[in-house]
């Protein structure tokens, strides 16, 4: 049972964290890209505050150890990672599916990080190829033009890697602190500082409350990345990263969610169009796909303890 509740927490996941892409798009007509991240992590640290109050003991993190954790969850896992993303996605050139696979790097990032900061985490033959493989992909994604490498959006795609590397770095150096800590007080602390971090940082941009456009397709947006992908998302990510470790991509008990997430974005897209999820129509559609195949490891373990 746990490993079917795993798989469906992991494909919740997915959809969530992939149609989270297109909220994100769509807010950004509305909001300054920084201050829609911090917006989004106002709402959502006040939901899991509260939420943390009701089913922890203690929910004020205490001791060195457990301000530490919080400080790398607000600092890479909400901050960094967050205002790097928005900011690439504000750029046109950035669609929600480059993005998104773009992002699905994140997992093989965290096995790089864990295999320099973890020297117990094992990478094999297989997973350097894999990786190297990821990168590629992720290039070809980009297609940078080396006599315009500042236009076409390859600076703004390049922020959106730097925001997935933020992800991985934080995920691996969450497990090299000494320190309890339960999840949803991590979380929620997280979260509330790493909003007031993304504040000052919209404020040194020059962004502000005047700037946004209150429309209710921009509450509909902000919410359901509070609530859904930020609450909730986090949540279960968490939740499985406890309970599967930190090598996520070569886990056999799911197929790693940000490697889904391309994929169910290209079929919702699809419904929305009324096109077919199964024809790429342009080289980039290629491009996803290829970024977003899974490694031959990963397949490899999750059909031999699927017979298991």
């Amino acid at each position: 049972m746990t490993r079917y509740r795993n798989l469906a927490l992991f494909l919740v996941l997915a959809a969530v964290w992939g149609s989270a892409f297109m909220a994100i798009n769509a807010g950004l007509a509305y909001f300054p890209p920084v201050l829609f991240a911090a917006l989004r992590y106002d709402i959502a640290a006040v939901i899991m505050l509260a939420y943390a109050a009701y089913v922890v003991d203690d929910p004020v993190p205490r001791g060195r150890g457990q301000w530490t954790l919080v400080a790398v969850g607000a600092t890479l896992l909400i901050a960094a990672y967050h205002a790097l993303l928005f900011v690439g996605e504000a750029d046109p050139a950035v669609t929600s599916a480059i993005a998104a696979v773009i992002i699905s790097l994140s997992p093989v990032l965290t096995t790089v990080f864990a295999r320099a900061l973890l020297p117990s985490e094992r990478l094999t033959l297989l997973g350097i190829a894999g990786l190297l493989v990821g990168l590629a992909g992720a290039v070809v994604l980009a297609a940078p033009d080396p006599t315009n490498l500042t236009g076409d959006g390859t600076i703004a795609k390049f922020l959106v890697f730097l925001a997935a590397a933020a992800f991985a770095l934080g995920s691996v150096l969450t497990r090299t602190v000494d320190a309890k800590l339960p999840i949803e007080t991590m979380e929620a602390w997280s979260m509330l500082l790493g909003a007031l971090l993304m504040h000052a940082v919209a404020l040194a941009l020059g962004e502000s409350m005047a700037d946004v456009v209150w429309t209710a397709e921009a509450v509909i947006a902000l919410v359901y990345l509070a609530v859904a992908a930020s609450a909730l998302g986090f949540l279960i990510y968490f939740d499985l990263l406890e309970r599967l470790g930190l090598d996520l991509p070569r886990r056999g008990d799911h197929h790693d969610d940000r490697r889904r997430i391309p994929v169910y974005l290209r079929r919702l897209r699809a419904r929305q169009t009324g096109s077919d999820p199964q024809r790429a129509t342009s080289a980039g559609d290629r491009h996803a796909v290829i970024a977003s195949i899974p490694d031959p490891e990963s397949l490899t373990t999750l059909a031999t303890r699927s017979r298991s």
